[in-house]
């Protein structure tokens, strides 16, 4: 990585939610690697250790680095970080909504809305209300290649509840972009296929491997994406000044001719 490569997103600061493990920490620890003053998130109490081995490796980097446990579905834990981090830095450059959820098995059947619609909208107007988001910041919402296109695809067995909500979040959040235009703040989608090494792709291939092989026969390359991958999409419109709001990039782009799948 050079210099200039190191020091892209220098002076900005990145949230990210659910930003210990799988895909959050990948955009988590490059943005840290980019230069970015960091802020992450992590849901359970009983992972805080977890949650410091993972900040100990983002701070090796140099990185100012914040680390919150806050369940994002509890409106005193999101008052509580935002509190936190505008002590600490006093503005967010990039609100990266990564944490998601809704196939736990301990959890009710609203929980799904809760965590991925509800949530997500809320940490949105909760971060303008605090005036943490404002004139150039950007808010990076990480989504699914079956929630994106729901109603349009076949879903993954037993993703449908996630995909629909999800998919809710993001028309709700693409409803507001004027909202949020207004203040200076943009919108990005990141839309990802099935990523490689994540708990997800640990949990489908475990229930069926022959539908992680079919799913990697229909990305173009036919090589599912990486958290790395993911990471670099995510910060790419943090170092991008000039692109307007509502950009929608995808992970592993599907092939067009697979029926059903993309």
């Amino acid at each position: 990585m050079s210099q200039e490569e190191a020091t892209e997103l220098k002076g900005k600061v990145v949230l990210v939610t659910g930003g210990t493990r799988g895909i959050g920490k990948a955009v988590a620890e490059r943005a840290a690697e980019l230069g970015a003053a960091l802020v992450v998130t992590y849901r359970d109490a009983a992972k805080r250790n977890r949650a410091e081995r993972s900040l100990r490796e983002f701070e090796k980097t140099g990185a100012a680095c914040l680390l919150v446990q806050a369940d994002v579905t509890l409106e005193a834990d999101r008052h509580r970080l935002y509190a936190a981090v505008g002590e600490r830095f006093g503005r967010i450059d990039g609100l990266v909504l990564n944490a998601a959820g809704g196939l736990e098995a301990d959890k009710g059947p609203d929980y799904a809305r809760l965590i991925n619609r509800d949530s997500q909208l809320a940490l949105v107007e909760e971060a303008l209300a605090a005036d943490l988001l404002g004139a150039g910041s950007w808010v990076i919402y990480m989504t699914s290649l079956w929630a994106h296109r729901w109603g349009e695809m076949e879903t993954l067995p037993g993703y449908a509840p996630v995909a629909q909500t999800k998919h809710e979040a993001e028309q709700d959040l693409r409803a507001r972009q004027a909202e949020l235009a207004a203040r200076g703040v943009r919108l990005a989608v990141v839309v990802g296929h099935l990523i490689s090494d994540t708990g997800a792709f640990a949990l489908f291939k475990r229930k069926d491997k022959s539908l992680v092989e079919q799913l990697t026969q229909t990305v173009e390359g036919d090589k599912l994406p990486t958290p790395a991958e993911v990471a670099a999409a995510t910060l790419s419109f943090l170092a991008r000044p000039d692109l307007p709001t509502g950009q929608t990039v995808f992970v592993g782009t599907p092939k067009a001719e697979v029926g059903g799948l993309a």
